[in-house]
């Protein structure tokens, strides 16, 4: 949440924030950790999903795939405390709300990987 590092009621705290969450740049790089990894890859790929929602909706998405991370007070590096917690969402309300499109809906873009892979059985 790139908002919370530069609104002035989080910048502070959620400078210690140390993201749980592992991303690679490239479809390749998954298939070649997967690789790595003992498995054998035959597809893999990313695709953008697209989605409107009501404010109210775009807000529990947010909590469901990134919730267990921002608002966890483990993945801050000095712990987080209950009025900070409260500003982080304040600041994630304030920012889907300013993303309301005329219609009130708010555009959510999500990433995901699809992999579809085979580990062999050990002999």
């Amino acid at each position: 949440m790139a908002r919370a590092a530069i609104d002035s009621r989080t910048s502070d705290d959620f400078r210690g924030f140390r993201d749980p969450l592992f991303f690679m740049a490239t479809v390749e790089e998954y298939a070649a950790l997967f690789n790595g990894s003992g498995f054998d890859v035959h597809d893999a790929w990313i695709e953008r999903e697209t989605t409107r929602h009501r404010p109210e909706e775009a807000l529990d998405l947010l909590q469901a795939m990134a919730g267990a991370a921002l608002f966890n007070p483990a993945c801050y590096e000095n712990g987080a405390t209950n009025s900070f917690l409260a500003n982080l969402e304040a600041v994630a309300r304030d920012t889907v709300l300013a993303g309301r499109e005329g219609d009130g809906l708010v555009e959510v873009n999500m990433h995901r990987l699809y992999l579809l892979a085979i580990k062999p059985l050990l002999a």
